[in-house]
């Protein structure tokens, strides 16, 4: 009934998030500059995933709250987003070849999966699982 849509995200560069999600493999399927709104938003694709990017010129940076690995887990509210991927070790030398450097080494979750967590440009948690469990 029901599949995954979007998962949104604030930016403090739109222009530098825009490059780094990109070179995860998100395309950029729309981009817009609403300057009475003092905002940027942009809709990227990868597989049936799309994340919504805003950027406005008032931001608010509270980056304690994405200090601890997948964001603070005990406190409510939404912590990172996860990307499947067939390989842990194929993904961890992609990511490094483009010069994005791991937050955690891979680890076998609590879950029963393989993970490692990543950062984007504003420090926000980007988890890739290899689960070969719950397909």
């Amino acid at each position: 009934m029901y599949d995954i849509h979007h998962v949104a995200v604030t930016a403090s560069n739109f222009e530098t998030s825009i490059a780094f999600y990109e070179k995860l493999g998100f395309k950029t399927l729309f981009s817009k500059h609403v300057p009475e709104k003092q905002k940027k938003i942009a809709l990227m694709g990868l597989g049936n995933l799309k994340l919504e990017l805003f950027w406005y010129e008032d931001f608010v940076d509270n980056i304690s709250t994405r200090n601890t690995m997948g964001n603070n887990v005990k406190d409510v509210g939404p912590k990172h987003f996860a990307l499947k991927t067939n390989s842990l070790t194929e993904t961890k030398k992609l990511l490094e070849s483009k010069g994005i450097e791991l937050a955690s080494e891979p680890d076998l979750g609590d879950a029963g999966y393989q993970f490692f967590f990543i950062r984007d440009p504003d420090g926000i948690w980007i988890e890739f699982v290899q689960d070969d469990i719950y397909v």
